[in-house]
């Protein structure tokens, strides 16, 4: 009877152990995949709102140094927004040297910021 409980124990601590180490995968991948543009070059998905938001920023305030022949990246395409999300993260939120002329306003930051905590991606 005590080996059957330690059989039992042991199956369950593997299971419980198989589970949660899966579920960090599949959310280490999500974030870090550079799958995470897969949508944004498919015109039959529909962006996101928090991009939406993030990329009516990026067209008032980036694009006109950072558009098509201009400064690299190019932010015009919603994949290189979404490749890019770090740099815009670290360029506009946390050094706040970008745009040159002046650090966004509150409001522009916390529609990158919501977008970035929602996981970055075209579909947030």
């Amino acid at each position: 009877m005590k080996r059957i409980k330690i059989c039992i124990f042991f199956f369950v601590g593997i299971g419980v152990s198989v589970f949660f180490s899966s579920c960090y995968k599949d959310k280490e991948e999500l974030l870090y995949s550079s799958n995470n543009t897969a949508d944004c070059s498919n015109p039959a998905v529909q962006k996101g709102v928090k991009f939406t938001a993030v990329q009516s920023v990026i067209q008032s305030s980036c694009v006109s140094c950072h558009g098509n022949g201009g400064t690299s990246p190019n932010l015009t395409n919603a994949c290189n927004i979404v490749d890019g999300w770090s740099r815009i993260n670290s360029r506009c939120i946390i050094q706040r040297d970008m745009p040159p002329s002046a650090p966004l306003n509150i409001a522009d930051q916390q529609a990158i910021t919501d977008w970035i905590n929602a996981g970055h991606l075209y579909t947030n």
